[in-house]
């Protein structure tokens, strides 16, 4: 059974351009305020795109070998 997301996230992810493709996104992290139901505080949603998340380590990596040696990682 597929659950239902909430209209309030669907917007969201309109709102963020999620569409198919690897390289044609932007690469930043964008933040979403949810409003809670219940009264409650609210819930952030992160929209993070694949790429910068599968390319995470290597950035890491990248940083602290740059941090190290004090050179271009290229």
């Amino acid at each position: 059974m597929k659950a239902k997301l909430p209209d309030n996230v669907l917007a969201a992810l309109r709102d963020a351009k999620r569409s198919p493709g690897w390289n044609n996104r932007r690469d930043d992290v964008q933040r979403f305020t949810l409003p809670n139901r219940y009264g409650h505080e609210p819930c952030l949603l992160y929209v993070v795109p694949c790429r910068r998340w599968a390319y995470r380590r290597w950035r890491k990596q990248a940083a602290a070998w740059q941090r190290e040696h004090g050179g271009n990682v290229a």
